[in-house]
């Protein structure tokens, strides 16, 4: 039976909280090995800050806060984490409700970083770090109103970020809907 636990968050502020019950909560399964539950947390770390402060931006791609800055989030805005245990395997998911991260924008960060490595401050290499670090990552994006974010480890193998783990980007064009409605 998986174990299932799901965050909202309603402010900045919200975030080490929820992080210290995350880590509370993994810790209490004595079978997740101590690096899983570690990539999770820098993987839900990294995957916390693109929701608060990369994905917030305007029609022309302007981050609309900056990073670091307090705030609550507007009544319009969701932030959710959902993490799910099983014998075998251990899923985290966020949730934002922006869907402005664009295929090409991924592309590139995700090629610098496999070109010229992993530079704190730069961006784009956190999402480096989540593909790395699981087994599998799927980033799915309604433009303008969703994004996905998945990560799952199967826990009875290595964290080895030498490995070409599973990766799956997912863009939800109008064009798509167009075609799906015609189906």
């Amino acid at each position: 039976m998986p174990e299932y636990r799901q965050f909202q968050l309603t402010h900045t502020e919200d975030k080490p909280f929820i992080m210290e019950e995350i880590q509370s909560w993994l810790s209490d399964h004595p079978h997740l090995p101590s690096d899983h539950v570690e990539a999770l947390m820098i993987i839900l770390d990294e995957m916390t800050e693109n929701s608060l402060y990369a994905a917030p931006r305007d029609g022309k791609g302007v981050a609309y806060y900056v990073k670091g800055e307090s705030r609550e989030l507007s009544e319009h805005e969701e932030v959710r984490i959902d993490i799910a245990v099983t014998g075998d395997m251990l899923g985290l998911m966020i949730t934002d409700n922006w869907g402005t991260l664009m295929p090409s924008i991924f592309l590139k960060n995700i090629s610098r970083a496999m070109d010229e490595g992993v530079e704190a401050g730069i961006g784009g290499a956190g999402l480096y770090m989540m593909w790395r670090l699981s087994d599998y990552l799927q980033i799915r994006v309604h433009p303008q109103q969703r994004t996905q974010v998945t990560t799952l480890w199967d826990i009875n193998g290595i964290i080895d970020m030498n490995v070409d783990s599973g990766i799956q980007f997912l863009y939800h064009s109008e064009y798509e809907a167009t075609y799906q409605s015609r189906a």
